[in-house]
């Protein structure tokens, strides 16, 4: 029973800890439960696991009274304790009572000064494999170049990449394997990692009874930035680490910088980057997991429990948005290229689905600020009902869709298939073409579909972005580049107009991927989210890079559907339209 382990907690910064008393590998586990206070400055080391599988398949004794424990932590304990000496231990499972809401909102508000205040951190992988031992020894060899102030960085990477690649690809090959075996542990995957790898001063990854430090594995990390070995195998295995090694590097250069932790680039930045590749079993743990790398005190949003999902995430959201206003459009973005869930629908549909681990759908038009300005350059204007489930934003009800053309998504560059489509669009523009064979903006047909089909942006080979008429230079409307993009004999074209084509090409399989084609009753096309129907409501919100559909409800306010390009009022020419004044727009 709880009771029987865990009294109240005494003071504001108390904690407890857990002295794993000595023994042999493999014999009962016993252990001493005290509380302390971080002010006394304790010494302990900080445990940063995964729970697993929720089954209590072992026993530990813990002051005299028998507690079940899941597999991987029982493991952990069997490695870290020693045959001599009593280990002092912050684990979460252990140490907090989990059972007790008020201690584990006030538990996880202490969580940075834990895991800072530690003398290190260990991080219990898994049990050692056969066949880990080459990523081990590698990373050992990362730990000892970075130890090492007299070689430099260049030369450290050149060593990185000698002990990979040479001097046969086989070995190369055995090294890649191993090390995907490694990263491809559960821990790499939770969202709590991130404070736990960035805040301690001290971490120390371990497999059974093999260690490496976690400046090897960052070394590890930029290295396969460096030139002349092709690091491209290397990307599979380093995919979930090199984010968390990022997020660590811009904590510390900035705590350096400014003496004091800051916001790492706000909460919004946090979820944005650690949403679609971080999991947690519990949904509001995916903003809690987080506050500690960007709160500062007194900061609204605290860890609570007691609240429901939907209260966390429209929080966090709002959160979001107070340093950056612009913050709230990418927000709406993310929330409307996330799959559809049933966490999802009970959400505000303004609101993100944070918890959901995976890509979304398509690419945000609002991160192309610097090109469009559909909403003007005026600051948004937006606020937030009292219950957090209603955002009011400033802006213009503008047309409504009155037809939307969904069909089977082409293979990337299957000519025919897209050839076949390029006809059936073509159509759909010359339909919006009025009698003096003018698109609503004055454009010919030819010259709304060259622009509607790319968005108006250019995408280099390298994926920068720009506005298409810069990008294409001299090329910009030549029907040979659409056409070639498009055609059979593509392939036959000479540089450089191949690579305009492969360029125009890149947006063309990005569109058709992921939007559909739409014609407002204006007569304006664009593109929308294939959920869109018809009398979908086409507005503009202030401050804003592109438009937004949006669909009424039976209250007045209105649902969330997706970003819009409409091609002929990305660039503010819907802000002088008689017919449509600003006014407030309710998302619920």
């Amino acid at each position: 029973m709880s009771s029987d382990l865990y009294q109240a907690l005494k003071e504001d910064d108390s904690i407890r800890l857990l002295t794993l008393l000595p023994g042999s590998r493999g014999s009962p586990i016993s252990c001493r439960l005290e509380e302390v206070r971080l002010s006394s400055k304790p010494e302990y080391m900080a445990l940063s696991y995964t729970w697993g599988e929720p089954v209590l398949t072992n026993t530990i004794s813990i002051n005299g009274v028998s507690k079940g424990v899941r597999h991987n932590l029982y493991t952990a304990l069997q490695y870290l304790r020693d045959t001599a000496q009593a280990q002092m231990l912050w684990i979460d499972a252990l140490t907090i009572n989990q059972d007790n809401i008020p201690e584990r909102n006030q538990q996880v508000k202490l969580m940075n000064q834990i895991y800072e205040k530690s003398s290190r951190t260990v991080v219990w992988l898994r049990e050692e494999k056969d066949s880990d031992r080459p990523a081990l020894d590698l990373l050992h060899l990362c730990d000892l170049l970075e130890n090492d102030d007299a070689i430099s960085i260049n030369e450290k990477y050149r060593c990185v990449a000698d002990a990979i690649f040479w001097p046969e690809t086989s070995t190369s090959d055995v090294i890649i394997d191993s090390l995907a075996g490694i990263f491809a542990s559960d821990w790499f995957s939770r969202t709590w990692i991130i404070q736990e790898f960035t805040l301690p001063s001290q971490v120390i990854l371990r497999c059974g009874d093999s260690t490496f430090r976690k400046e090897g594995l960052s070394l590890l990390c930029e290295a396969q930035n460096s030139p002349p070995a092709d690091w491209a195998g290397l990307m599979q295995p380093l995919k979930q680490v090199i984010p968390l090694n990022t997020l660590r590097r811009m904590f510390w250069q900035e705590r350096k910088l400014l003496s004091e932790r800051q916001k790492l680039g706000g909460l919004g930045f946090l979820l944005h980057t650690t949403c679609r590749r971080f999991d947690t079993s519990e949904p509001r743990d995916c903003v809690y997991a987080l506050l500690s790398l960007v709160n500062t005190p007194g900061s609204v949003l605290t860890p609570d429990y007691h609240l429901t999902t939907a209260q966390v995430f429209s929080a966090a959201t709002r959160v979001s948005s107070e340093p950056s206003k612009l913050e709230v459009f990418y927000l709406l973005a993310l929330s409307c290229r996330r799959p559809f869930s049933t966490l999802k629908q009970s959400l505000p549909s303004w609101v993100p689905d944070f918890s959901h681990r995976g890509p979304t759908h398509g690419r945000s038009l609002q991160k192309f600020n610097d090109i469009y300005c559909a909403g003007g350059k005026t600051s948004p204007a937006f606020s937030f009902s009292d219950d957090e489930l209603t955002l009011t934003l400033k802006g213009k009800i503008l047309d409504s869709v009155s037809t939307v053309l969904i069909g089977e998504s082409p293979d990337k560059f299957e000519s025919g298939f897209i050839k076949q489509w390029y006809g059936i669009c073509s159509d759909f523009v010359n339909q919006s073409v009025n009698e003096s064979g003018c698109y609503p903006s004055g454009e010919s047909a030819q010259e709304c579909w060259w622009r509607l089909a790319i968005c108006d942006v250019h995408i280099s080979l390298h994926k920068k972005y720009s506005r298409a008429s810069s990008g294409f230079g001299s090329s910009y409307l030549d029907e040979a580049i659409s056409d070639g993009a498009i055609m059979d004999e593509s392939h036959l074209a000479e540089e450089p107009l191949r690579t305009r084509q492969v360029e125009y090409g890149l947006a063309l399989d990005v569109l058709f991927s992921t939007a559909a084609l739409c014609r407002t009753r204006k007569g304006y096309l664009g593109w929308v989210s294939p959920s869109a129907r018809e009398d979908d409501i086409v507005c503009l919100f202030q401050g804003a890079a592109a438009p937004w559909l949006i669909r009424p409800r039976p209250d007045g306010t209105f649902l969330l559907i997706s970003e819009a390009y409409i091609h002929g009022i990305m660039y503010g020419e819907a802000l002088d339209w008689d017919d449509a004044d600003w006014e407030d727009i309710r998302l619920s």
